[in-house]
């Protein structure tokens, strides 16, 4: 099913708790974004919104802010497992261009949960499923009293997850 379809069923996370974020936050009106969690299958899906002041190459999304897009809902995929991570390393095939002014769609999942790290994909696709980008990352661990100026925001995140569960 493709990700358009797909978060018709689920609900919209609060990210209002969070709003500092480069790509994500409220200081910033350049990028619109909506995060949806599927807990069947443990996967984050946004969808994604590029003013034309993303813009690149004339006409054209930056390869940058599709970059930071990918790495922040990587990122997001590890807070919704309740295990925090950063980037190490994150590796980006671009496939095709995409114009501005466009709704895309992302879908982020744990490849692979080790010890210490996450193995991360993601990819960003338009409402008709084509591949526009996809990722790769390494996520480092980190236990959330390393990072005490989120430990508030963390905690609120945490029970409006488990309040929706319910």
């Amino acid at each position: 099913m493709k990700p358009a379809d797909r978060i018709k069923e689920l609900h919209s996370l609060n990210m209002d708790l969070y709003n500092s974020s480069f790509v994500s936050g409220k200081q910033q009106n350049y990028i619109k974004t909506e995060y949806f969690f599927d807990r069947i299958g443990s996967r984050l899906l946004a969808k994604i919104y590029f003013t034309k002041e993303a813009q690149g190459a004339p006409k054209t999304v930056h390869g940058g802010a599709i970059a930071a897009v990918l790495d922040e809902t990587m990122g997001v995929i590890t807070f919704l497992n309740f295990n925090p991570a950063v980037t190490a390393s994150l590796t980006i095939n671009y496939l095709k261009p995409l114009p501005v002014e466009k709704v895309v769609f992302v879908e982020t999942w744990i490849e692979k949960n080790e010890d210490k790290k996450y193995l991360i994909r993601g990819k960003m696709v338009t409402e008709d499923d084509l591949l526009i980008a996809e990722a790769n990352g390494i996520f480092i661990k980190i236990t959330i009293d390393k990072i005490t100026e989120y430990q508030d925001y963390y905690k609120k995140f945490r029970a409006d997850l488990d309040h929706e569960k319910r």
